[in-house]
């Protein structure tokens, strides 16, 4: 009888926006924090497609570079991981079209825990729903029938004692590439804990209102992150950013309505 050759493919993503669609499912909200002492989170899944879907929860284990890449972490590695801590329920889900789901999170810090921020990256894989069907025959030889994982991980963040942490922005340098301007902007942190926030870059217009001219959202800067360096895109893709320049690194998430750090520039 021919055989199948199934190939699985996995594509990890990670997402730090409050809340966001990705292929059909909506994830709320995408970066959890437990602030020192608080026990119980949750997120809430929807299935937005027109299909039944299946979606299971794991823990991946992934650090950040200077570069704001992900690197997965062996479990030889050393590492402030939540994980060892947080237990969620439930572990798989299967959702109807317009269906949700709450995710409920328990943090239970162990006695004489270090103070600190711990992290791990709860990921979401949809499982095709025609993985565990029966093969079908075939009159050809082998068949080839491809599964696409599509999986998406998200932060989860505990954080004890006294949280203690600033940014510093180092420096800015214009680029050129064939896109157009990018501003490279060095951001520093000191501290045990972790900042998040969105870099904006503002300019005086006409009016000698401030006027945003680029941005990046969703710049994390996690507790093992010392130092990133990240590209401001100009809003105006046709527009040269030149002269002085005010960018603030703006709190998002638990840092929402704080100015984490601002300083002028000229380009």
């Amino acid at each position: 009888m021919p055989r199948f050759l199934t190939v699985f493919m996995f594509c990890v993503s990670s997402i730090c926006m409050i809340s966001q669609s990705y292929a059909n499912l909506l994830i709320s909200p995408t970066r959890v924090a437990f602030e020192d002492r608080a026990r119980t989170e949750q997120v809430i899944l929807i299935n937005q497609s027109n299909a039944a879907q299946t979606y299971r929860l794991e823990w991946v284990e992934q650090t950040m570079t200077d570069s704001g890449q992900y690197v997965e972490l062996t479990q030889e590695q050393e590492f402030n991981r939540a994980s060892d801590f947080i237990r969620y329920s439930p572990r798989q889900v299967t959702l109807q079209p317009g269906e949700r789901q709450v995710i409920k999170l328990l943090a239970r810090r162990p006695a004489g825990l270090a103070n600190g921020e711990y992290r791990s990256h709860l990921k979401f894989t949809a499982i095709p729903s025609d993985l565990n069907s029966e093969e079908e025959e075939s009159g050809q030889g082998m068949a080839m029938k491809l599964h696409l994982f599509l999986s998406y991980a998200i932060p989860v963040i505990v954080k004890k004692g006294e949280e203690k942490a600033s940014a510093s922005l180092e420096g800015v340098n214009a680029t050129y590439t064939d896109v157009g301007q990018r501003l490279q902007v060095t951001l520093s942190k000191r501290g045990d804990f972790g900042l998040s926030g969105d870099l904006v870059a503002y300019q005086k217009n006409s009016f000698g209102n401030e006027e945003v001219v680029a941005r990046l959202n969703n710049v994390n800067l996690f507790h093992e992150t010392n130092s990133r360096q990240v590209a401001l895109v100009p809003i105006d893709k046709n527009k040269t950013i030149s002269g002085e320049v005010l960018i603030r690194f703006e709190g998002k998430y638990e840092f929402l309505g704080n100015t984490l750090s601002e300083a002028v520039f000229r380009i």
